[in-house]
């Protein structure tokens, strides 16, 4: 009778197979991942945040810490010290790669910028962009990618000399607030959470989304160590699988993702619910894939921004290793 007793023991271990199969993994299995974003005032970089609350990074074998920075300059030297695993920066942070930062672009996260707008508050005149002509416009710092869109705008209108625009570094978006209200500015490039903060309180308006005029860029990426890329490829694959489930999973779950927006930003439910659509339904990618106008336009800023002095080239920039990612049951 040995052998109906090792009969039923084979039959309990595949049911308890079967019914652990859903199930997240045990946290002793859980792969400890530290990932960091450049800022953490972005709803687009609420990515890591919805996926723990929805239980999808755990579900798919990662115990995340996320780590938020002031900059892109702070999380790239972050990775080369290997504080964080992966990051959450812009699309011209892939020049800090051909400067020697051990780190490369693993998917395109964002790409048009339609989480950035020019802005002015209630006392300006601006109501277009044609009223800026030659006129003063707060940017954060002198090379960062709020210049870069400012320098672009005046490009696309054909204006130079006294007719640019006039980017001019006031600091952070408080700052450039109050720049504005005091007439230093005209106005400024800000975030869409700022542009629907200001309507929703009354107190300004939105002249142009620029995701409208930059239409080809790659706004933001993830970077991923290169000792990961090279030694831990599959680490590289579970993180981007966890990633875009959860973009899924937002684009699909308004109520819990407007939650997370709140929390993240400091903002009413009123202006993340206004943001949504463009910041998370339209912007973030769903599958990683990098777009080569977009590359080409990446490329181009940061030798206009002075970070780089040539176009780097594109396998300096990225690897398309583990990109398009695709979702399956």
């Amino acid at each position: 009778m040995a052998w109906k007793g090792r009969l039923l023991a084979a039959a309990m271990m595949a049911g308890a197979l079967m019914l652990g199969a859903g199930r997240p993994a045990a946290a002793e299995d859980l792969i400890p991942i530290t990932v960091g974003r450049a800022v953490a005032t972005a709803f687009v970089f609420g990515v890591p945040d919805v996926g723990v609350e929805a239980g999808i990074w755990k579900k798919n074998g990662i115990d995340l810490k996320i780590l938020s920075f002031n900059g892109d300059a702070q999380l790239q030297q972050a990775m080369a010290a290997g504080s964080v695993d992966f990051g959450l920066g812009s699309g011209p942070a892939m020049g800090y790669a051909v400067k020697g930062v051990p780190a490369k672009a693993v998917a395109a996260m964002a790409g048009a910028p339609d989480d950035m707008a020019l802005v002015a508050t209630s006392n300006l005149k601006a109501t277009s962009l044609d009223d800026l002509k030659g006129q003063k416009v707060g940017c954060t710092t002198a090379g960062s990618l709020t210049y870069w869109l400012i320098k672009k705008l005046s490009a696309e209108k054909g204006w130079t000399g006294a007719d640019a625009l006039q980017p001019t570094p006031v600091g952070s978006e408080r700052n450039q607030l109050a720049a504005m209200k005091t007439g230093a500015i005209q106005a400024s490039i800000g975030t869409t959470t700022e542009g629907a903060t200001l309507e929703v309180r009354k107190e300004g308006r939105i002249i142009l989304p620029l995701g409208s005029v930059v239409t080809d860029f790659i706004t933001h990426v993830i970077f991923a160590r290169d000792d990961l890329i090279k030694n831990h490829p599959d680490t590289v694959r579970k993180f981007l699988k966890g990633w875009f489930e959860t973009v899924a999973y937002m684009k699909t779950h308004e109520g819990p993702t407007l939650k997370v927006g709140e929390k993240l930003l400091n903002a009413p439910e009123a202006v993340v619910r206004k943001t949504y659509p463009t910041d998370i339904v339209k912007m973030l990618s769903n599958d990683g894939s990098f777009d080569p106008a977009a590359v080409k336009v990446v490329a181009q800023s940061l030798v206009a921004l002075g970070i780089l002095k040539t176009e780097p080239t594109p396998d300096q920039m990225y690897t398309s290793e583990f990109v398009p990612v695709k979702l399956g049951k």
